[in-house]
């Protein structure tokens, strides 16, 4: 954009010190052949044969300026290089009423169809500029002269410029994703690493109580067995045998009581 705007200030400047230029010579011839000074400009004397259309090749020559369109002060063209364009309007535009004020301008145009000096007509970018045309050094504005000039090199230039700083930013932008990206998985790897990992030592701790509580349990079960088979002793065979002693026992000591002497 700043060599955009570079070109359109250069195209400004430049054409109006050529424009001033020219209209000098033109007020010159004006007073030499009306034997007057200084000369007065008028629109008659700008599209005379001897006007614009004799003096336009030294305004085009070496400023690649396609295209001249000189506006009377309705804004209607009263000549041009392109001579499909002389009647047609222009008053609404911006820069056209800028220059009636006195005030030079020009902006950029793209794509636009312009004939070049041979009258064949192609698609170019352009800088169009519109120059207060006065009829005196200081005096009243006359007419607007309209310059196209071509500035597609510099357009490209720009365009090109623009494109690798817009390649060069996305290649940075996507090499800095990656690297995140990677950054982002390698973190995300060791995390999910220290998680299989408490996992693992879960699962063998729980492995090593169920083998606890297993063990456990086998030997309430050896306990319980032995329990049993005790208490089945106990009141089996042993229990009728110890009744029986038990009741001998009690035999005898009646015997003793009843019988002091045996």
């Amino acid at each position: 954009r700043n060599v955009v705007r570079v070109s359109e200030e250069n195209t400004v400047r430049e054409v109006v010190h050529i424009v001033v230029h020219t209209m000098e010579m033109l007020r010159s011839d004006e007073a030499g052949q009306n034997h007057t000074d200084p000369g007065v400009l008028s629109l008659e004397a700008l599209v005379s044969a001897e006007g614009l259309p004799q003096k336009s090749p030294s305004l085009i020559v070496g400023l690649s300026i396609v295209k001249l369109n000189l506006f009377d002060l309705e804004g209607t063209a009263v000549w041009s290089t392109d001579p499909a364009s002389i009647g047609k309007a222009n008053h609404a535009n911006p820069l056209f009423q800028a220059a009636l004020g006195g005030t030079a301008g020009s902006k950029l145009v793209r794509n636009k169809e312009l004939p070049d000096a041979a009258g064949v007509s192609r698609r170019l970018d352009a800088v169009e500029s519109y120059v207060p045309v006065l009829d005196t050094p200081g005096g009243s504005v006359i007419g607007v002269l309209e310059i196209y000039r071509d500035v597609s090199k510099d357009v490209a230039f720009v365009v090109s410029d623009t494109r690798r700083t817009i390649l060069l930013m996305t290649v940075g932008t996507m090499s800095t994703l990656f690297f995140v990206l990677v950054c982002f998985i390698l973190a995300a790897d060791a995390i999910i690493y220290r998680s299989h990992k408490r996992l693992l030592a879960q699962e063998v701790e729980a492995a090593r109580l169920s083998e606890v509580l297993a063990s456990r349990r086998r030997i309430v079960a050896a306990l319980e067995s032995v329990r049993q088979q005790l208490a089945e002793e106990l009141h089996g065979p042993i229990q009728t045998r110890l009744y029986a002693v038990w009741q001998k026992l009690g035999r005898v000591q009646s015997m003793i009581t009843s019988s002091p002497e045996a």
